[in-house]
């Protein structure tokens, strides 16, 4: 397994955000921006597409994770079904 720093560089390579601050209310939206799947696709690639190690390294590049299209509950069935079928993807 790849440390934890590997893998955000992944995610930073890949995505960035934008900020912009409302001038009437003062609140924050944040946009992510960038290459969402090749993001996904190069730590699954990584991380054999371990489910907790990809939303790991999204949330310590201080990415919000529902803003990459992840979506952890989708990737573990997949992964635990094909696990436990060892179709041989993961």
């Amino acid at each position: 397994q790849e440390p934890i720093e590997s893998l955000v560089a992944i995610v930073e390579k890949h995505i960035y955000m934008a900020v912009d601050v409302c001038e009437h209310s003062g609140i924050e939206s944040i946009t992510v921006l960038g290459d969402r799947k090749g993001m996904l696709a190069e730590l699954g690639d990584v991380t054999e597409n371990c489910p907790a190690c990809m939303m790991a390294a999204i949330r310590q590049a201080g990415v919000p994770v529902p803003a990459t299209g992840f979506d952890y509950k989708d990737h573990v069935k997949e992964f635990w079904l094909c696990h436990n079928d060892s179709c041989g993807v993961y």
